[in-house]
């Protein structure tokens, strides 16, 4: 009976096709299962995008060792939820080879570091080292309620270097206004975190007014989770400087979304110029082409309409110069539908010119 529920746990993961979500979390799962379970994963060809949540499994020594071993290959995991696994004695060969994996987007680590301080500070410099590698493909990290307090600093600072996250979670890690402070810092710099979840941390209005005044400098930001927890103790003791820093917040964070929505439009906008000028290009080869015909018939009836043709051809290549510099600066939507309607106008006078030519 057990070889047979150890084929199925393989034959399951390998043969699945339309898998999205696997949750075991709270699940004692013995290290041989997760062994046969990575390895139906990386069997399967059809499977993508594949989020697997092992929090609070009791993995251990034992199943860190097989996640070492199988995560590599198994590349239709994105997200992994290790959390609470009791993997602190392998967490720094364990974060180097989820650090290392291609495939995973995100991952979330939190729970596992009960440990000595020595061997806690290496943990997160290379925890932070990761982050910041250039080659690293996480977009997302969590390592809520894990109590890291004044340890949580070096990944904080390594926000402000060249870290590629998108998404960080930081929630019950009692940072403080300390902890708050040189996340603000950071945040000056970082241009790449979308994302910030960050609650009971223990941080007061001064901590919230430090971040509030570095986000006046951030642009990128856009999403920052309510600490409720930390703003009702804020709110309890200073009401007033709480709720004027939360306001400041609140307001680049609103800036920070409505630039990344024009900027979007503004892609769109390019994409659709971008089409319409490709067009002005064509319809110039082609009057060029005509030009070039009638030039050696030297017909006296057409000469008017050559020259008329050959000032279009003109106008419209100096237009289409001039078009790029355009894009660069950026502008807003009002100067994108003036440049729309000129690239409208120069094709529509190109075509009439060309029909006029071929009659």
């Amino acid at each position: 009976k057990v070889r047979d529920v150890t084929r199925s746990i393989r034959e399951y993961f390998s043969q699945s096709c339309e898998l999205k979500f696997v949750g075991l979390s709270a699940t004692k799962l013995p290290p041989q299962a997760l062994r046969l379970l990575l390895q139906g994963v990386a069997a399967n060809t059809h499977l993508c995008g594949l989020e697997l949540d092992l929090s609070s499994c009791e993995l251990r020594s034992a199943g860190a060792q097989v996640i070492q071993d199988h995560i590599f290959e198994a590349t239709a995991i994105s997200s992994l939820d290790i959390s609470d696994n009791g993997l602190e004695s392998d967490m720094v060969t364990l974060v180097l080879s989820v650090g290392r994996c291609r495939s995973l987007r995100h991952v979330a680590l939190g729970r596992n570091f009960s440990m000595k301080s020595r061997a806690l500070t290496d943990v997160l410099h290379r925890i932070a080292q990761i982050i910041q590698d250039e080659e690293c493909a996480l977009q997302s990290l969590s390592v809520c309620d894990s109590r890291l307090k004044s340890g949580t600093h070096v990944l904080l600072a390594a926000l402000g270097g060249r870290a590629g996250l998108a998404q960080l979670d930081i929630s019950g890690n009692a940072i403080g206004d300390t902890g708050a402070k040189i996340l603000a810092k950071a945040l000056m710099s970082n241009t790449t975190l979308r994302t910030l979840i960050w609650d009971r941390n223990n941080v007061t209005a001064r901590g919230f007014q430090d971040v509030a005044e570095a986000l006046e400098r951030n642009f990128t930001l856009q999403q920052v989770c309510l600490p409720l927890a930390d703003v009702t103790e804020s709110y309890r003791i200073n009401p007033d400087r709480t709720k004027e820093a939360l306001h400041q917040i609140q307001q680049y964070l609103q800036r920070n979304n409505q630039r990344q929505s024009e900027g979007t439009e503004l892609l769109q906008g390019f994409r659709t110029h971008r089409a319409k000028s490709g067009k002005v290009r064509s319809l110039c080869q082609q009057l060029e082409e005509q030009l070039q015909h009638l030039s050696h018939r030297n017909v006296q009836a057409f000469q008017a309409d050559v020259l008329a043709a050959q000032e279009v051809l003109h106008a419209a290549r100096e237009f289409l110069k001039l078009l790029p510099s355009l894009y660069e600066g950026r502008k807003c939507s009002s100067d994108e539908d003036s440049v729309n309607c000129i690239l409208a106008e120069a094709a529509a006078v190109l075509t009439n010119e060309f029909s006029r030519n071929m009659q």
